[in-house]
């Protein structure tokens, strides 16, 4: 619940945000971040609506050894990059906030 501008109450769902990592299984073996919002509705059972999903993808070569390329890409497969910028009002932050502190190949290789 929230109290808005005019002192009442307002409802809010709850809202759920996730940043992990993944790995390809096989060659090139690329690495990842997956980065997703969902909102939980109302009812029973409950269920969770994806507002958000976003990949981020090593494409370069600064993984391997002598590699001196870094690239990225980003794909966005539901949503889009506004939402992935909007400021929570619970949190103060955003999901490009969190994740601007995530890099990519140390995330999903567990280096530091």
């Amino acid at each position: 619940m929230e109290i808005d501008g005019n002192k009442s109450v307002v409802w809010r769902p709850p809202r759920i945000q996730m940043i992990f990592d993944v790995t390809a299984t096989g060659p090139p073996y690329r690495t990842g971040i997956v980065t997703c919002e969902a909102i939980k509705s109302g009812g029973f059972p409950p269920k969770l609506d994806t507002t958000l999903l976003k990949i981020d993808y090593e494409t370069g070569n600064e993984g391997q050894e002598g590699g001196t390329r870094e690239e990225d890409e980003t794909y966005f497969l539901k949503g889009e990059r506004e939402e992935f910028a909007r400021v929570s009002r619970r949190s103060g932050l955003s999901l490009e906030t969190l994740g601007r502190s995530v890099h990519i190949e140390r995330a999903a290789a567990g280096r530091r």
